[in-house]
């Protein structure tokens, strides 16, 4: 489930712009996760134009309850971990 949403815009997009969208996960808990979203401006210098996360909980619809993660999805979340700023 999607339980939380956010983006800051920073400066807008204009056809033909390319652009850069990087994402990652900032936080493994047990029963939720959150991805965190970099959009740019390609070309020199790089520019930001929004920043966002989102935050998804695992569900189980018949139980109606949220559900830990499991080992094999949490492997796979691990493996795009962002790295934290030194």
């Amino acid at each position: 489930i999607l339980a939380h949403t956010d983006c800051q815009y920073k400066l807008p997009l204009r056809f033909p712009d390319k652009v850069l969208i990087g994402v990652g996960v900032s936080r493994i808990g047990n029963t939720s996760f959150v991805l965190r979203y970099l959009i740019q401006r390609a070309g020199e210098p790089f520019e930001v134009a929004a920043e966002g996360s989102a935050t998804i909980v695992m569900f189980d619809y018949q139980a109606s309850s949220k559900v830990p993660i499991d080992a094999e999805l949490r492997v796979a979340l691990e493996s795009y971990r962002l790295k934290q700023a030194s």
